[in-house]
Order: structure tokens, then sequence, then C-alpha cells
């Protein structure tokens, strides 16, 4: 019923012309936006930062990758060892494959800023929409909250980390963790506040610094680590749990 209700309601997109064209270009809108709009009977209010390249590069710096994975993986090596974190991520990628072309298939339909709230309010049953379109915006708006609060610890952790390494004396507290979050959090709050117009271009800055920084940091853990272990070790041994299907789940 729902995609019957959507063909008969999409009207075909009229073709723009060139003064429209510029005129949306000098707003900070594209052409694509204007008949996305216009397809959905909305009016754009939000200017335009991001293009192509500058959406994935957000992408990948949000997604923090192999940065996080430097910190993130105690816990797979405790529960499932080596050959645990190696399957573990094939999953995870195949997992989220589908995942993102649910996602983009959505996008595509009702390519707005709201997300998965407005994909909620869109495609739910109508007697539902108005109270699963709520939850949904605010269980993303909680998580959003929560993110932010362990990217900062991440990111707090990390500075200790560094300081760690410059001088094996230091010993990390946890008042400096929350004093040098309280810091990070300021810094990006001013940040999106009073800078929020070069945020394009420095996530493209810091996502060319991303790719070009994961080759040396490999090389050298590659190369300088004390112990290597077997491919055997690797791939086939998994160690901190007695059935390996539960070690590679957790």
């Amino acid at each position: 019923m729902a995609s019957e209700k959507h063909a008969t309601t999409v009207e075909p997109i009229p073709e723009l012309g060139a003064e429209q064209l510029s005129k949306a270009f000098a707003q900070n809108h594209t052409a694509h936006d204007q008949r996305d709009m216009k397809r959905m009977g909305k009016k754009q209010e939000f200017m335009r930062n991001f293009r192509t390249v500058s959406s994935i590069a957000f992408t990948s710096c949000v997604m923090g990758t192999w940065e996080i994975l430097l910190t993130s993986n105690t816990s797979a090596l405790i529960a499932g060892g080596l050959s645990g974190l190696w399957y573990q991520f094939i999953w995870c990628y195949v997992g989220q494959t589908f995942v993102v072309l649910s996602l983009s298939e959505m996008a595509s339909m009702a390519p707005t800023a709201g997300g998965q709230y407005h994909w909620v309010s869109e495609f739910a049953p109508k007697s539902a929409q108005k109270a699963l379109s709520y939850a949904s915006g605010w269980l993303s708006t909680l998580a959003w909250q929560a993110f932010v609060a362990v990217d900062s610890y991440i990111c707090a952790t990390f500075i200790q980390a560094l300081i760690t390494l410059n001088n094996p004396d230091y010993t990390p507290e946890r008042w400096q963790t929350t004093l040098l979050m309280i810091a990070v959090l300021v810094f990006m709050g001013a940040f999106n506040i009073f800078l929020a117009k070069w945020l394009a271009f420095i996530e493209g800055f810091f996502a060319v610094l991303h790719f070009v920084a994961w080759i040396p940091v490999i090389v050298v853990l590659w190369t300088m680590t004390p112990v290597k272990q077997s491919a055997k070790t690797v791939f086939t041994e998994f160690t901190g749990k007695q059935m390996d299907s539960q070690a590679t789940v957790l």
C-alpha cells in the first residue's frame, strides 16, 4: 500500500533552466536539492555546506575506523582472540552492508536532513507515525549525546597515552581524564558554534590525514612489534571462550 501511495503522489521532476540553476548555486543549494524538495513538497530551509567529497570525509572521520581500533579491540581479543577479532570484522562488514543499502534506499526516496525520524514518519503505518517518529527522534538524539561523551573520553585517553609514551614516569589520573574530556567538549562546542562554515573544509583536511597516516602507523606496528604470531594462530585459534561461535559473537 505504501508503494502505491508514493507512486500516485510523485510527479515528474521538471528540468531546471540555467537561471534557476545559477540561483540555486548562489544560495548554496544544488539542482538535486531543488528537485528533491519539490518532489517532497517541502521548502529548503538550510544551506548546504557539504558536497560529495566533504560528506565522504565527514563519514570517514566520524567512523574513526583504524584510530578507534587501537583502543577498542581489547574486549574482542579477550573474548575471542586474534581469530575472533578477524572473523568479527568480516561478519560486521557483511551485515553493515545490508544496513547501508536499506538506508540508502530510504534516503533516495526521502532525502531530508531529518534522517531516521523522517523516514519513520513517512513509511510507518499511519496510526503509529507520530509515536514512532517521536521515539525515533529522541533515540537518535540520545545516541548522539552518548556518542559525544564516548568520543571526548577517547580523545582524553589518547592524549594521556601520548604523554605516557613521552614521559614513562607519568601516571594517568581519573580527574585528569575528566578535565581533558571537558576541554575537548568545550573546544568542539565552540568550533561548531563559531566556525561551523569551515567544518566541511576541516573535515576534508582530516580525512586526507586519516588516509595518509594509516600507512606509516601500520608499517611501524608491523615492523617494530617484538612478537609476531603465525598465520595459523591469527586465523584458526580462538581463545577466551569454550565455544568458538560464542567468542566470535562477543
